[in-house]
């Protein structure tokens, strides 16, 4: 198990919550992820983040069965 130091949100903690501010923190949130995930591997990650949304692949289930015959 392997744990970075907590996160600062405190830049956010007086905003009003909207679509764009949780983007904002999803997005800086998952920048530090990557960033410890490339100090642990000892490689750089991808230059762009996975996007479920745009990669064809369903939101649910196990896309590994799909199109196999039961």
């Amino acid at each position: 198990v392997w744990a970075g130091a907590p996160i600062d949100l405190s830049p956010w903690s007086d905003k009003e919550i909207t679509v764009g501010l949780l983007t904002e923190v999803t997005d800086h949130v998952m920048a530090t992820i990557t960033s410890m995930l490339e100090e642990i591997r000892g490689e750089k990650a991808p230059d762009q983040r996975f996007d479920l949304r745009k990669s064809g692949l369903p939101r649910t289930g196990n896309f590994k069965k799909r199109g196999k015959r039961e």
